[in-house]
């Protein structure tokens, strides 16, 4: 499996691990978190074991059983000192619940940082971040690839050279067409002419992530609209 990075923030989703469910049996004793199928049929529907246990019908023991769908993931905060995170503005997120008054505010609710890992192949098996701007805004991008090592994941599954090319769409619409955006592309970290502009943004993200010759980085002057990196 071959794994990059984008940006900057390590956010590790992880979701429940089991096989296929099988028809839930009131005489098996099951563990938490296992996953069964009831009642049977076409209207069966995944539930999934709050604590362990045998007997209790998944539709009516609510304190052994929960639907699937309403088991939210779990998630492992990022490395380092959480006292050194920044405090979201407080404007900021209150604004989150009127529409009408983010649109005019001066602090404007925002996505300040985004991390993406997954596997990565060839052709439609590339990894693709979209992102909308609805003002001009300066972007900073990454593959991160083989320094990730550096938090314990295994270097043989790290993409070993990474790459990032940058396309604007000339609307919301996928079908409408996109164009590249040079300025965004990048294989060589080391090749971009405002380097200093990259060191000095890199030092300021949390948690601050080494370099290494193969990363690749771009720090662009991006108008509105919608991009894929």
């Amino acid at each position: 499996m071959k794994i990059t990075n984008i940006t900057s923030i390590f956010l590790v989703l992880t979701s429940f691990s089991f096989g296929i469910p099988e028809a839930w049996k009131s005489s098996t004793t099951y563990s938490k978190d296992d996953v069964v199928l009831y009642p049977e049929g076409s209207s069966a529907k995944n539930y999934i074991a709050l604590q362990s246990g045998s007997g209790q019908q998944p539709d009516t023991s609510t304190a052994f059983w929960s639907l699937l769908d309403n088991v939210a993931a779990s998630f492992t905060a990022p490395p380092g000192d959480p006292s050194t995170f920044t405090t979201p503005n407080a404007n900021e997120v209150s604004n989150l619940a009127n529409p009408d008054t983010n649109e005019t505010t001066t602090q404007n609710a925002k996505i300040v940082s985004v991390n993406v890992r997954g596997e990565i192949g060839a052709g439609d098996n590339k990894r693709i971040m979209a992102f909308l701007l609805t003002d001009t805004a300066n972007v900073f991008s990454r593959a991160i690839g083989p320094t990730l090592n550096e938090y314990s994941l295994p270097l043989d599954s790290l993409l070993p050279d990474p790459k990032i090319s940058l396309f604007k769409y000339n609307a919301i619409d996928i079908f409408s067409g996109s164009y590249s955006v040079p300025a965004g592309d990048n294989s060589d970290y080391s090749t971009n002419s405002n380097l200093s502009d990259i060191e000095t943004a890199r030092n300021n993200l949390i948690p601050v992530v080494n370099t290494s010759s193969v990363q690749a980085i771009s720090l662009t002057s991006l108008d509105s609209g919608f991009y894929t990196l």
